[in-house]
């Protein structure tokens, strides 16, 4: 039985039976107590791994469960971040994106569009206020041209057909006046007063001698002298240019009536030492006030200086509509 082989075969009472020597079986028991201590040891090793991975488990649904809450957290920002892009780009006019002040891009750009619209109305204003302004430009520089031809323009110089210049009234009246002295002068000198003379016997006073001067006389009595009817206080003026003589006697006396209606006794409705002035001229003063009028109520100071503040005013107005809607594209 010491025998370490598997089985042994001993003969009791004559009859064999077969036996497991003990040896054996202590050396099958110790390798089973080797193979269950090994088997612990796997076990427990085992066991070691179980509880690692089933940390690792643990910590991997901990990370699982982190990493959907980051998402969902990422899902819930990228809805309210869709939902805030949707509102800053149709939110309506005048309407702020939630939790905010800001206005949306359709607002911006109903702006931009009012802008434009502005815009164009500011340029539309600006042509026709400075068309207005060019209009009232050559309205003045058509008054000073006119206003210049009238104070430059010399004697029979036509500013436009049937108006002068100043200059030639005065040179006219000068003129007219100069002449109107050598007449008196030279009448003054040539004609002198005798007295008076009664023509109730329808004859001329007696002529003078030959360059002797034309004498003249007051009529007294009416009468007719050569077929021309003299009243009282006419006077009967000899006229040397028209009668005839033949170097000692006149062979032909004509004389001259000057009745009281032929009497100058004044100028224009001045009576007197008459000074001729602008007032004298016909016609001229109200043209001069015609241009003036015409000048104070088409063009003033004051309204051109309004003109051009107004034109600087819409320029300002236009040059910041303009970048209102430059920035209205990039928007």
């Amino acid at each position: 039985l010491s025998s370490e082989s598997p089985e042994v075969t001993i003969e009791i009472n004559g009859t064999p039976k077969n036996f497991v020597p003990v040896a054996h079986l202590t050396n099958k028991v110790s390798d089973l107590v080797n193979d269950a201590t090994t088997a612990s040891d796997t076990f427990d090793a085992l066991s070691s791994d179980v509880d690692t991975l089933s940390d690792g488990v643990t910590a991997l649904q901990e990370t699982t469960t982190t990493i959907d809450n980051t998402l969902q957290g990422y899902v819930d920002s990228t809805s309210t971040d869709a939902t805030k892009a949707k509102e800053y780009a149709v939110q309506p006019y005048g309407v702020p994106v939630t939790n905010t002040s800001d206005n949306s891009s359709l607002h911006h750009a109903a702006d931009a569009n009012n802008s434009k619209v502005i815009a164009a109305q500011a340029k539309s204003e600006t042509a026709a206020l400075k068309s207005e302004v060019e209009t009232f430009k050559n309205l003045t520089d058509a008054i000073h041209d006119k206003a210049y031809k009238l104070s430059t323009f010399g004697e029979d110089q036509e500013i436009e057909p049937g108006v002068f210049g100043l200059k030639h009234y005065a040179i006219k009246a000068q003129a007219a006046a100069a002449l109107a002295q050598s007449v008196v002068a030279s009448v003054t000198a040539s004609i002198y007063f005798v007295g008076g003379w009664d023509a109730s016997s329808n004859t001329a006073p007696p002529p003078p001698s030959i360059n002797a001067g034309s004498p003249f006389f007051k009529i007294t009595v009416s009468g007719v002298i050569d077929g021309v009817t003299f009243d009282p206080n006419d006077n009967i003026l000899f006229d040397p240019q028209n009668s005839s003589h033949d170097g000692v006697n006149w062979t032909l006396e004509k004389w001259m009536k000057i009745d009281n209606t032929e009497n100058v006794s004044s100028v224009n409705g001045k009576a007197g030492a008459v000074i001729i002035g602008s007032a004298d001229i016909p016609g001229l003063d109200a043209s001069l006030n015609a241009i003036q009028n015409n000048i104070d109520a088409k063009v003033t100071t004051a309204d051109f200086n309004a003109k051009v503040a107004e034109l600087e005013t819409l320029i300002e107005v236009n040059t910041l509509n303009r970048t209102i809607h430059q920035w209205a594209h990039v928007i």
